[in-house]
C-alpha cells in the first residue's frame, strides 16, 4: 500500500511535469509566431517578383531581347526542384507536397529531372521516381545564401546548359499555421 508521502511526492512530481510542459508551450507559441510573422512579411516581395517577371514577359520583342534565364528552353527535360522537411511530425505536409508532385511529374510527361529538399522528399524520389539529380539535406530553417548557393548553381547550370527545359518548385506554401497547400 502507498504511503501518504508516496502519494505527496507524486502529486508534486505531476505538478512540476505541468510546470515544464507549460514553459514548453510557451516557448514553442513564441517560434510559431516568429515564423509565421517572417513567412507573412515575405509576401509582399514575392508577389513583386512575379509581377515584375510577367511584365518583363510581357514586353514587345519576344524572347530575342529577355535574359537567357527568362527564354523558352526547348532542349532537356523538365526539373522539379522538390522541397520538403529532414523531419516527420508535419501532419500531412509531407504526404500533400509528394502527392502533387507526382501529379505534376505525370502531367510534365513523367521524364523529370528531381532535385529534392530535404530528406523526406529525397527518400521518396529514391524509392518511387526514376531521375534524383541531387539532393539537399540539413539545410536550416533559416537558410543563408552559403546554404541555398549549391541549389542555385545546378539549377542555373542545367537551364543554361540545355539540361533543363523548364524548372519548377514545388513546395507547401503558408495559408495558416494548420493549413499549408502544396504549389508549384
Amino acid at each position: 500500500m502507498t504511503s501518504s508521502r508516496d502519494i505527496q511526492r507524486r502529486i508534486r512530481s505531476v505538478a512540476n511535469i505541468g510546470k515544464v510542459t507549460r514553459a514548453m508551450e510557451a516557448v514553442s507559441a513564441s517560434k510559431m509566431r516568429r515564423a509565421q510573422s517572417a513567412t507573412l512579411a515575405s509576401r509582399a516581395y514575392a508577389h513583386k517578383a512575379a509581377q515584375l517577371m510577367a511584365y518583363l514577359r510581357a514586353q514587345p520583342g519576344g524572347s530575342e531581347v529577355l535574359h537567357p534565364l527568362l527564354q523558352d528552353h526547348p532542349v532537356g527535360r523538365p526539373a522539379v526542384v522538390l522541397i520538403t522537411p529532414d523531419r516527420g511530425l508535419t501532419g500531412g505536409l509531407v504526404l500533400n507536397v509528394l502527392r502533387f508532385a507526382v501529379r505534376e511529374s505525370a502531367r510534365l510527361g513523367g521524364n523529370v529531372a528531381w532535385l529534392a529538399l530535404g530528406r523526406k522528399g529525397r527518400n521518396f524520389v529514391a524509392r518511387y521516381e526514376t531521375g534524383l539529380v541531387a539532393d539537399f539535406t540539413g539545410i536550416s530553417d533559416d537558410p543563408s545564401v552559403l546554404d541555398i548557393m549549391p541549389v542555385a548553381r545546378m539549377v542555373l547550370d542545367g537551364f543554361l546548359g540545355d539540361d533543363f527545359s523548364a524548372v519548377y518548385v514545388t513546395y507547401a506554401h503558408f495559408v495558416s499555421t494548420s493549413r499549408q497547400d502544396p504549389v508549384s
